[in-house]
Formats: C-alpha cells, structure tokens, sequence
C-alpha cells in the first residue's frame, strides 16, 4: 500500500530517507532536522517576496475559489496557512512523508499520503 511504502524509512549518515531514496524519487531527508528547515523556509519566502499576496501566492485567484491542490506539501505549513486565509476553499495537501505532516489542521484542509507520480 501507499501509506506501507511511505512509512519505509533508511537511516544514511545520521539522517532519516524514504527507503526507495537512491532511485531518485525523493532526495531530501525527511526527518526532524529537514522539517525544521523547510518551517524555516516557509517562513522566509513568506516574509521576504513582495509579489506573494497574503504570502501564499503569485497568481490571481478565481472569484469564489473551492478547491486547492498541494502536491508535495511536506510539513503542511503552506496548505495550513492557505486554509486559514481562505476558509471558504476545501485545501487537499499530497505528501509522502507521514512522519512530517500535522496531526491537527483546520476543517477545510485534508492531508493524504501518496506519490504524486
């Protein structure tokens, strides 16, 4: 199953991969040390790019916005502050990391584990 696969860790050099790391599919961590990085990372982009609106996008968004796709959302920060800002949007976040992803969110944002590809 998806989830079985995406719960398959390695351990190389003191940090934690997907076991299938090495054919290429993902070559990050996914362990404590890169969720914190990519927290980090969130928050810069969010406070430092002056085209983001609200700090979450670039494009202009359709009046009366339902539905929000976020694939490869990691620790889910994006997807979080997307269905905070816009709570009339229904935000589903795809990830293969369960390990990373919040255990609490808000009611308009799900989190699935699965492979994008």
């Amino acid at each position: 199953s998806v989830i079985s696969e995406a719960e398959d860790y390695v351990e190389e050099s003191d940090r934690l991969y997907h076991a299938d790391w090495t054919g290429g599919r993902y070559l990050l961590p996914n362990d404590e040390r890169e969720q914190e990085r990519l927290e980090i990372q969130h928050t810069f982009l969010r406070s430092t790019d002056p085209l983001l609106i609200n700090g979450l996008h670039r494009a202009p968004l359709p009046a009366g916005l339902q539905k929000v796709l976020d694939v490869g959302t990691g620790t889910g920060e994006w997807a979080i502050a997307f269905a905070e800002t816009y709570p009339s949007a229904m935000v589903t976040a795809v990830g293969m990391s369960p390990n990373v992803m919040p255990r609490e969110t808000h009611q308009n944002c799900n989190f699935l584990v699965s492979d994008a590809e």
